[in-house]
Order: structure tokens, then sequence, then C-alpha cells
């Protein structure tokens, strides 16, 4: 991979509606960037702390970012279905968000309300009502409004919706008061900042979390065009000797790495092996195995030092049917588990 310190050119190679999120973060941001090749790249990679804006529409070009990258723990933002399956084949996915992309490519509104712009005053209230909230949002926000469209619904003196643009020029933060909700607030508030973004030369559009019908309903009440899918997830790298311990599980106990998250699905109907289960111990010819369970987080855990056939056995037994689990280590968290 290659540090590019000039990025006002790097767009080029890559235009079109599914990499305006790429354009975005080239514009507001300093974070480094990488491609391939500076005069013919295949690809570029943005790092953002945790998040990666990763573009390519080459195996090749993901695959050097593999062997690039150091992390055992990182997460993409805004990616294509590409990139997704790739991670899906050969690690496992953490958490996985897929959104609806949306762009707007019609005239300025004419009938909008006289509304405010947000002022770095504000950015610990909209921080405050952040949905995804974090250590790093905040500073994020102020950024925004220095340097972005913002608008926003002051009643009283009080904000009550407002909405702003991302570090990649998506439309987001949007947010109104519960009691304000249903009096067509966020549609003037999105009227509002789709025209002060075509008044900067952006591109208004917008990622919609699959699943959020009413961000969709108002986003094609506004006239946004869908014109694709994007993902954002998570990776945990696993290591060989991880993958080795999960395939042990897979062929021994008919359990199933699940596609998201690092749960595993016990499907087994009958025991292994016939071990008698009691409230502190399995029993399996004659030899007692102590184990304890703890509730916690509205998790059952089971801590427990025996070879894994009789441990699966007994939990198995416990189980009343097929639950999710997770497996680390000697430990395993369910919450499928009857009292005993």
């Amino acid at each position: 991979m290659i540090e590019i310190d000039r990025r006002d050119d790097k767009y080029k190679h890559f235009e079109g509606y599914d990499s305006l999120n790429i354009k975005g973060v080239l514009t507001n941001t300093d974070y480094k960037t990488y491609v391939d090749d500076l005069e013919h790249p295949t690809g570029i990679w943005i790092k953002d702390r945790y998040f990666n804006f990763l573009y390519t529409n080459t195996i090749n070009f993901i695959e050097l970012f593999d062997q690039t990258i150091k992390e055992d723990y990182f997460g993409f933002a805004g990616t294509n279905e590409l990139v997704l399956d790739y991670y899906t084949s050969n690690e496992l996915i953490q958490w996985k968000n897929t959104c609806d992309q949306y762009h707007y490519s019609k005239e300025k509104f004419t009938d909008v309300m006289e509304l405010e712009s947000l002022t770095l005053s504000d950015a610990t209230y909209v921080n405050d009502n952040y949905e995804y909230k974090n250590s790093n949002s905040l500073a994020k926000i102020e950024e925004a409004i220095r340097n972005r469209p913002s608008s926003c619904l002051r009643i009283d003196g009080k904000i009550v919706s407002f909405v702003l643009l991302h570090d990649d020029d998506s439309i987001g933060y949007m947010y109104t008061l519960p009691e304000y909700r249903g009096k067509g607030y966020a549609y003037e508030l999105a009227k509002d900042i789709i025209n002060k973004t075509l008044d900067t030369g952006r591109l208004p559009y917008i990622q919609i979390v699959q699943g959020n019908d009413k961000s969709k309903q108002l986003a094609l009440k506004l006239g946004f065009e869908k014109h694709g899918e994007v993902h954002w997830f998570g990776v945990v790298r696993l290591g060989e000797s991880f993958k080795e311990y999960l395939k042990t599980y897979e062929t021994h106990f008919d359990i199933k790495a699940k596609a998201v998250s690092t749960k595993m699905t016990l499907r087994s109907k009958h025991a292994p092996l016939e071990v008698e289960v009691r409230s502190d111990q399995f029993i399996y010819k004659e030899e007692s195995y102590d184990y304890q369970m703890i509730y916690s987080d509205e998790i059952y855990y089971i801590h427990s030092n025996m070879p894994e056939k009789i441990l699966i056995s007994g939990l198995i037994q416990l189980m009343k049917r097929d639950y999710e689990m997770v497996i680390s280590n000697q430990d395993i968290k369910s919450d499928g588990f009857k009292s005993v």
C-alpha cells in the first residue's frame, strides 16, 4: 500500500454514487489514505481509528488491505458487498448493519421554513442525543458544525430538532425530541439541509439502516432515489488456532458459527454421551465433574473444567431447545439454560 499526500485528485478514479462516502472523507478529513498504485489505483483505503473506508471492485486490493492492516479488531464504514463477502468467508463478523443508500438529484426546495444552523455551543446537546454517542463523537460533531451545513429548529430557545452532515458528507445525526414528533419537523429540516448541501456543491445523500421504514418513507417523500446498498460491519481476526477450535465444535457437536457475531448455535437434539445432570455436577460413568452457573447481565455463564463432550452433553440436557451461546476458552455462556 502507498500512503498518499495529495488527496485532491484521487477521487477521480472512483467516481460514482457507490463511492460518495470516499469523496466526502477525502474532502473533510486528513485521515491516512492509501492506494495500491499512484497512477492507476484499483482501490482506495482511508483509515479512521477503528473504522476503515474501503472502496474497490477487485479481490486483489482487499487481499492487499488484509495483509497490511495490523489490528485483530477493526470495522468497515459503508463498504460494498465484495468486501463483506470476503470477510464473511475468511473471518468472523462481529456485528453488521446494512444500509440502503439514496441520493438527491433534483432542484432546491422553494417552500422551506426559516431555520437556523447549529453553533458550537450546541455540540454537547447534539452529542447527548446522538444514538451512536462514543468517546470521539463530540469532537466529530464540533468539526461538522464548524465546517459543514447543519439545521435546527428552536422553540422558546430550546432545540427540538436538528440534523447535520457526517464527515463522509452523508446526511445524519437527525433527531427530534419525542414530545415534538409527528409535527413534520424532520421533513422541514431535511429540506433545509438538502438546500444548504446543494449550495456547497455537494450531492445530498443518506444511508438508512434496513428496517428503518420511517426514514425510508421520509427520504422517498423528499425525492431521494435509491442507488444501492452499503455495509457497516466489524471483523474479529481469530487466528488459525481459534479457527481450528471452532471446526472441532462444528464437527463433533453440530455447532455452527453464526454469520454475525462470535455466537454459536447448539443444534444437537440428543446428547453425545449419557450424562446425569445435577445442580453443581455432571456425572458420567461414575465420575463427577463440578460446574458453576452464574447469572449476570441477563446471561447464564457456565464455568467448568471437564472434557468437552461431557460438558456439551450436560448443556444439551440443561437447555430447553436450540440456543445461542458464546464459546470463550473453557467458559460457555447462554441465555437458554434451565435453572436446576
